[in-house]
């Protein structure tokens, strides 16, 4: 389903092409495919209101920089440039001594990222369907799971997002959206959240499962 930033439509294909490209990366071989999909948009939409944020900039560009039979493109790589060096803003490089003193000091910083298991019934909010109607279908959702039904199958029946129950895989700390992990990484094994909505639209997550350890921290 297309995604709407701003008023501009964002064809599936895009996202679709991110999927792909994430997905021959080493690291998200192992990924699960919806969860990759959600990191997949997640970067989409990142570079989309970047790219928005640049168009706006109301500071004129110097006409001698963008000179040149390609006079669009280059300007928008330009603004494209100056927005993300106003991001990362005016900081000064950290010598290698800096980094490594750091990273001694954050050792705990740095261990394997907190982990879960989960599953969840998502209802998206979009040009096809509005926050109402999404709002009503959730709530229809969390009514049928509060009278007992198993989570599986009222995530077969109301979540844009089926097949094998809602089931996520493992998901680490981070990968997902913040909305997502804010839900998520508080609950303890067999606990389900609330209604709770992201960029997308409205969730519900089951945990299913936490490494032994994250299970002592009660993280």
């Amino acid at each position: 389903m297309a995604i709407s930033i701003n008023g501009e439509i964002i064809p599936d294909a895009l996202v679709t092409q991110e999927y792909e490209r994430l997905l021959k990366t080493q690291k998200a071989g192992h990924a699960d495919p919806a969860q990759l999909r959600i990191m997949a948009a997640c970067a989409v939409v990142d570079r989309v209101l970047i790219r928005q944020a640049a168009e706006r900039d109301p500071r004129p560009m110097d006409s001698r920089e963008v000179e040149t039979p390609m006079r669009r493109i280059a300007e928008q790589q330009l603004r494209l440039q100056r927005t993300m060096d106003d991001l990362a803003g005016d900081f000064a490089k950290p010598t290698p001594e800096e980094v490594l003193e750091f990273c001694r000091g954050k050792k705990d910083r740095f261990a394997s990222a907190k982990k879960a298991r989960a599953a969840h019934i998502v209802v998206h909010v979009n040009e096809q369907r509005s926050e109402a109607e999404a709002r009503r279908l959730i709530e229809a959702a969390e009514a049928e799971l509060s009278q007992g039904a198993p989570f599986a199958e009222v995530a077969e029946r109301f979540s844009d997002c089926k097949g094998e129950g809602g089931d996520l895989g493992w998901l680490e700390r981070g990968a997902m959206v913040d909305e997502f992990d804010a839900a998520v990484f508080v609950l303890q094994p067999g606990q389900r959240s609330g209604i709770f909505r992201t960029p997308f639209g409205f969730h519900i997550a089951l945990l299913n499962e936490k490494p032994p350890a994250d299970r002592a921290n009660r993280a």
